[in-house]
């Protein structure tokens, strides 16, 4: 799927051309994408464990108890348990938080690593951060714990809403210093850094579901007025005011019915949130909607954050990915794409196919499938590590699949 000359990490595969799904139109179904991913790590499992060295049983112990060192480090901070409809108050870190503890003694020693399991919202969402008493403590446990890893060991973080630099606010408003992130991979949902961090999707605990409604709403936008400098937000609905179907909502004009909206359209626009990601870019592929992913300038790290390129998602092959200054043209783009039905039908059955990426459990895949594949192909090299998930960062800022390129956006040679 990847635009030729884009630079691409050592970890990169076409999830796609595995599944040999090209031009099938969308036969194999979006579990099917997991599971090809999930195979390629037990690939590398295999392989890794059948080369290890005699002493591996000993590493792997060690890693284990350290793993149970960590786990008790941090025990009264935010870690995250829920059951049932408990879980739709989380987001998708407590999923990954669960299903690490369940099985960290295979986990730990395959990938290498162990987990940090945070809920990193619940330490960060209450700014101006020195209101809150029982945030304010929370942060100075987290500091105290943080001083008691062992940096020698390698480290994995899930930054499910916030980001390093907020980490780095947060913690300078109460004088605290900052947590040493030598020998600790981070994986990013916001994309506002310019730290290396492998992208990931923002998601909440709860997967929306499709649902059987028919798409009678051609493009659909309903949210907070939550954007800077540009205020993208604030512009959607003149833009679309005369478009046939379409239920662009001025933003802050709130709705209970928000899910079957979301359901019932062909198109989701999915303009920045506080952060150049929102939690909608994602909601709309699970519910089988085409994202309009729409980027602002005024953010520090970069204008667009599209994770999973690196698997061979092409997000304008779903929807489109565009810039503040293409919006003009945005409903020509949409109106022709509606007008025919052969490209509608391909984009629709794409997006059905990547939906079970964009979901904790495919959150969670991704996540050990990238940590298995350095802890192959590159043992104990953070350097290494690092690289890649610079290299992943630049691929997230800009749409870089074979659409893209037809649109005449990508192409360009990371550097």
């Amino acid at each position: 799927e990847q635009a030729a000359g884009a630079r691409l990490p050592a970890h990169a595969l076409d999830l796609f051309a595995l599944l040999g799904s090209h031009g099938e139109g969308g036969r194999s179904t979006g579990s099917s994408v997991v599971e090809a991913l999930r195979l390629q790590r037990s690939k590398l499992a295999a392989e890794s464990s059948h080369h290890k060295a005699n002493g591996a049983r000993s590493d792997s112990m060690g890693l284990i108890a350290y793993q149970k060192q960590v786990f008790q480090l941090f025990a009264d901070l935010p870690r995250g348990a829920c059951n049932g409809k408990d879980c739709e108050r989380f987001l998708a870190d407590a999923y990954i938080n669960k299903e690490w503890v369940r099985s960290y003694k295979k986990l730990a020693p395959e990938l290498g690593a162990v987990f940090v399991p945070l809920l990193w919202k619940k330490l960060t969402d209450d700014w101006p951060w020195t209101k809150s008493s029982a945030s304010m403590q929370w942060r100075r446990k987290l500091v105290a714990a943080w001083q008691q890893l062992d940096h020698s060991r390698l480290h994995f973080v899930v930054l499910m809403t916030t980001h390093l630099g907020e980490v780095q606010q947060f913690l300078g408003s109460m004088s605290l210093p900052m947590i040493n992130m030598t020998n600790v991979i981070v994986f990013d949902s916001r994309g506002n850094d310019s730290i290396p961090a492998f992208p990931i999707p923002l998601l909440h605990h709860a997967t929306m579901n499709v649902g059987e409604a028919e798409r009678t709403i051609s493009v659909s936008f309903r949210g907070s007025c939550t954007d800077r400098g540009t205020r993208i937000r604030h512009t959607l609905s003149d833009l679309f005011a005369n478009f046939s179907g379409s239920r662009v909502a001025r933003c802050g004009e709130k709705s209970k019915s928000f899910g079957d909206e979301l359901r019932s359209s062909v198109f989701s626009l999915a303009p920045p949130g506080s952060f150049p990601t929102s939690f909608r870019q994602f909601e709309a592929i699970q519910v089988g909607a085409l994202p309009i992913v729409l980027g602002d300038r005024t953010y520090f790290g970069g204008t667009l954050w599209l994770p999973f390129q690196d698997l061979g998602v092409d997000w304008n092959a779903m929807g489109f990915a565009l810039t503040e200054d293409e919006l003009p043209g945005l409903p020509a783009r949409v109106r022709a794409v509606l007008d025919d039905p052969a490209s509608l039908r391909a984009r629709l059955d794409r997006t059905k196919q990547v939906a079970a990426l964009f979901t904790p459990a495919g959150l969670l895949e991704y996540v050990l499938y990238v940590m298995t594949f350095y802890a192959s192909t590159a043992p104990g090299s953070f350097e290494q590590v690092l690289s890649n998930a610079c290299i992943s960062g630049l691929l997230a800022r800009e749409a870089v699949g074979k659409a893209a390129g037809r649109e005449g956006r990508s192409g360009s040679e990371r550097q």
